[in-house]
């Protein structure tokens, strides 16, 4: 996926095609927004912060694959989601 650069919001600031980001969100410096990613009213992303990006293990890694449940941002942070084999995830972990 290839990333635009929108410095002009921000210093370093790399966001994916589709991605709308709302006229009153605050992005700090070197922020990287995925394709998928829905940002909210009022969201604040700190530096360096990076959103969306899909999952990366090594081959030989012990940990389990799982699909991504996507990220929906507002003032209040990451809204509860779904995984793709119906267990809920949220900030605090998965449940």
């Amino acid at each position: 996926m290839r990333l635009r650069d929108a410095s002009d919001i921000a210093p370093g600031l790399l966001v994916a095609p589709g991605v709308e980001i709302p006229d009153d969100a605050e992005i700090d410096p070197y922020v990287t927004i995925y394709g998928g990613v829905v940002l909210g009213a009022r969201v604040r992303l700190g530096q360096g912060s990076v959103i969306g990006r899909p999952q990366r293990i090594d081959a030989d890694s012990r940990s389990p694959r799982q699909s991504s449940p996507g990220a929906d941002l507002d003032r209040s942070g990451l809204h509860d989601r779904q995984w793709s084999d119906g267990r809920r995830w949220s900030p605090s972990g998965c449940g």
